[in-house]
């Protein structure tokens, strides 16, 4: 979000650009060796560095208190990137250790690192206990795109059993979760804003952002969806409302969308004014 509240012609080309950049889709554990069983009480981190500033840009982490029970065929709940990745040069770390119930301490599942050589849609990571893969994909020219809101403006709490809220990108080869719940109510949010998981992906220049929220029932199927197109931009802010009628009569989501170009540098980060060129 460096430059959402900047307009297209107060950015240098030099600080705002769009680029090639890399959408996570999942992190899985494909499988277990030396004995280990399903589930997982799993903690630790997943996460990225790039040639911006060579940060961690996290994916994953959970504390040993708040670990994830993972299961089998099961996906990490990735809460990250917090910023676009750019695809040069990008690194990845995984850390990732085991709840055991008889010990104070964790047992160490996997810790590797690997760069991303912009061949393939996944990165493969493999120890003596494990093999987990990173599925990616690298789009160019793209800009970033931050989902800040989702909430329920007209309308009862719709969430009572779950909903699943996920991006489509026009171009792209999956969708992104940025929050999935089943069989429990999701909880209200101050002033009827739905909390998620995930918010920020990457959107090819030129192209579509679709926002597709569902509720489900109490049998786990889905009862009402609420549909969200944005085209791309470079900065500011986009809105959408989407109302439908369902069993608890008229509701009414809006959806907020920032925009912003990508670093290109460690030393735009710094930039607290708009530079316009010459």
């Amino acid at each position: 979000m460096h430059f959402t509240h900047y307009t297209v012609d107060t950015v240098s080309s030099s600080c705002g650009v769009t680029g090639s950049t890399l959408q996570i889709y999942s992190f899985k554990i494909l499988e277990l060796k030396n004995g280990l069983e399903w589930p997982l009480k799993l903690y630790g981190e997943v996460a990225a560095r790039d040639t911006v500033d060579r940060n961690r840009n996290i994916l994953f982490s959970q504390s040993r208190r708040n670990y994830q029970n993972l299961s089998e065929n099961g996906s990490l709940c990735l809460t990250g990137p917090t910023r676009a990745i750019v695809a040069l040069d990008s690194d990845f770390e995984v850390e990732l250790e085991i709840v055991m119930e008889e010990e104070s301490q964790g047992k160490e599942l996997i810790t590797l690192s690997m760069r991303y050589d912009g061949k393939g849609n996944s990165l493969m990571f493999e120890n003596s206990l494990c093999k987990a893969e990173l599925n990616l994909e690298q789009l160019p020219e793209a800009v970033q795109a931050t989902i800040v809101g989702v909430s329920v403006v007209e309308g009862e709490w719709p969430f009572e059993n779950g909903c699943r809220v996920a991006c489509n990108v026009a171009g792209a080869l999956h969708e992104v979760v940025l929050k999935e719940v089943r069989g429990e109510k999701v909880q209200e949010g101050s002033n009827g804003y739905l909390p998620l998981v995930r918010n920020v992906v990457s959107v090819k220049s030129q192209r579509t952002l679709e926002v597709v929220i569902k509720s489900y029932d109490e049998c786990g199927v889905v009862c009402t969806v609420w549909n969200f197109s944005f085209p791309a931009k470079q900065c500011q802010i986009s809105e959408s409302e989407c109302s439908v009628d369902s069993l608890k009569g008229k509701l009414k989501v809006k959806v907020v969308v920032a925009w912003s170009l990508l670093v290109k540098e460690k030393r735009d980060l710094l930039l607290d004014y708009p530079v316009v060129e010459a």
